[in-house]
């Protein structure tokens, strides 16, 4: 219990971090560039990892059902989150997105798990936390910011964000062949291809983005 309060305290540390460092380049080169740059960085440290710690990966075929899933997941994530710090209010979109470990939860639950009382309490006071976010007033948007997103709409993709995360946790708690930090290598490498498709379709890998802010003008090269 007290490992996984450190290691809980310590990816919400990160998780801020992270919001922060990403929201410039998502605003300055482009959603798709951001995830491809991010997934390039994350992957290869992790698999320098990996290697070092666990040697190489063995894949099970019973596994790729739940890494395809996986993958799903960190995509649809990765392009909505990065979308949302480049267009919407931070202060209110990082808060539910952060959730994502809340849904997981319910789904571990829908699937036939047992939640203990403790986490089921925190839960509670996520969404209590999450509810009083919701219910403060946003600042009206300046001629400057017609762009942005309105704050239902930050809700609606924060809220879509997050299952993206959630099923990324889910899935790869279901990958039993694979070591957690192999997984979301797998994962993340199978995104960062995606991104750098869609960037070489473009071809705009390095240069900064112009008014390519939107998800779908993003991901049509590749659909």
């Amino acid at each position: 219990m007290v490992l996984a309060l450190i290691l809980g305290s310590l990816s919400a540390v990160v998780w801020g971090i992270a919001s922060t460092v990403f929201a410039l380049p998502s605003r300055f080169i482009g959603i798709t560039r951001t995830v491809l740059w991010v997934g390039i960085g994350g992957a290869s440290a992790g698999g320098v990892a990996a290697l070092t710690l666990e040697g190489p990966p063995r894949v099970a075929a019973d596994d790729l059902g739940w890494l395809a899933a996986s993958a799903g997941g960190i995509l649809v994530a990765s392009y909505t989150f990065s979308l949302l710090l480049s267009r919407s209010d931070v202060s209110l979109a990082t808060p539910i997105v952060a959730c994502d470990g809340a849904m997981a939860a319910l789904a571990f639950i829908a699937a036939g798990d047992r939640l203990p009382v403790g986490v089921a309490a925190g839960l509670a006071l996520m969404v209590l936390g999450l509810v009083i976010t919701l219910r403060r007033p946003v600042p009206a948007l300046g001629v400057s910011a017609l762009r942005r997103f309105s704050a239902p709409v930050t809700v609606l993709v924060s809220l879509l964000s997050a299952g993206g995360y959630a099923t990324m946790l889910f899935a790869s708690a279901h990958v039993e062949g694979l070591s957690p930090i192999w997984t979301v290598v797998f994962a993340r490498g199978a995104v960062t291809l995606i991104a750098l498709v869609a960037c070489l379709a473009t071809r705009v890998v390095l240069a900064p983005g112009s008014n390519d802010q939107n998800l779908w003008m993003a991901l049509g090269p590749v659909t």
